[in-house]
């Protein structure tokens, strides 16, 4: 009975998170959103420079992520996760590296480590070779 009581908090939880994500908007914070009908997803990154925006086509059912440094704005990761998948990839400025990370729960992805005022910490995640 437990595990049916977690597994619904859980299910609300998620349902309740993907009901505020707008498909096609990409935030500063981190949260995955997946592309809009045309697979379209576009983030404002005001902390990089003024007018800055980034814009991408993601394929079907992957959602995609961006983490800005909101102290020096100098630096940003990115992840991207399939909806049924098992894995979450990430990058960040200042990296010539694709990182990947084995999911908790299938579909859930993993969130992306912030970026510092220096690098981002990628402790936890492989580097894809």
């Amino acid at each position: 009975m437990k595990k049916i009581i977690a597994l619904t908090i859980a299910g609300l939880l998620a349902a309740s998170i993907s009901a505020f994500a707008t498909d096609g908007v990409g935030t500063t914070d981190g949260a995955y959103s997946k592309g809009n009908d045309s697979g379209s997803w576009v983030v404002t990154a005001t902390n990089v420079g003024a007018n800055v925006t980034f814009s991408t086509k993601l394929s079907a059912n992957v959602s995609a992520a961006y983490k800005a440094d909101t102290t020096a704005g100098l630096y940003y990761s990115m992840g991207t996760s399939h909806t049924s998948g098992n894995k979450s990839y990430g990058t960040a400025s200042g990296e010539s590296r694709i990182f990947m990370k084995e999911v908790t729960t299938a579909g859930t992805p993993e969130a992306i480590p912030a970026a510092a005022a220096t690098n981002v910490d990628w402790t936890g995640w492989t580097a894809v070779k």
